[in-house]
């Protein structure tokens, strides 16, 4: 009987030991006095591959989310369903795996997704997975996460921002928030007619008197954030 104790407990401590604890470090560039909390939306589930070293992952829905997902999604792609509460698990996890891709316009799409997943959330009370995190080597769950920037700010240059991310088999994760708002300035070139052959040489000025049909020379002129640096790309678009 002893044998047969010992044999399964041995059993037992590998199946235990087979399926790691998954946890992803994260570290948040120029964090200074900010304010970071995260929300775990989807959750990520794990299991040895059979005949392998590595792991099968797999997202789930968490539950918390449910309902502000479906409702988000539906808003912003009605040909998924009828109705927001026949939006698929899986319709959910495809959505918003498409969140990370490079692809052309995924930035906006982003953006946007995130901004009213945010707002959904705000607005129903719910608590945060993650709080007060400093950015440097908290450990977060492994998962399909959106982060937020939270911090009370009170100069008009600074910025709050959402990072939607996936930690799915990642031990380190770097995040760069945009913390600073890039600045513009626009001048004209004035002229006056009855002095000035050219307004060429004239001086670049805050505003300018010019008639109907005239060419009027301007340019803008953009700041770029104090933490442009970490960024490998950085986009400004002027409209």
């Amino acid at each position: 009987m002893k044998k047969l104790v010992s044999i399964f407990l041995a059993l037992a401590l590998l199946l235990v030991i087979s399926v790691p604890a998954f946890a992803a470090k994260l570290n948040i560039s120029d964090t200074g006095s900010r304010n970071y909390v995260g929300y775990k939306l989807l959750n990520l589930t794990t299991s040895p591959k059979v005949d392998d070293d590595g792991y099968n992952y797999a997202y789930t829905v968490n539950d918390k989310y449910d309902d502000i997902l479906r409702s988000v999604i539906f808003d912003l792609d009605k040909s998924l369903a009828a109705t927001a509460a026949e939006i698929t698990d899986d319709q959910i996890i495809e959505f918003l795996e498409a969140q990370s891709g490079d692809a052309d316009g995924v930035y906006n799409s982003m953006r946007t997704v995130a901004d009213k997943i945010y707002r959904a959330i705000k607005a129903a009370s719910i608590d945060a997975d993650a709080k007060d995190l400093t950015g440097n080597n908290d450990e977060v769950g492994q998962g399909y996460w959106m982060f937020a920037d939270v911090t009370n700010l009170s100069n008009a240059n600074e910025a709050n921002s959402l990072v939607m991310v996936s930690t799915m088999g990642q031990e380190d994760i770097s995040i760069n928030f945009k913390t600073d708002l890039p600045t513009i300035e626009k001048k004209v070139k004035d002229i006056n007619d009855s002095a000035d052959n050219s307004i060429a040489d004239n001086a670049w000025v805050d505003a300018a008197d010019h008639d109907y049909g005239s060419v009027v020379p301007f340019k803008l002129t953009a700041t770029l954030p104090s933490n442009v640096a970490n960024y490998e790309t950085y986009k400004i678009i002027f409209h």
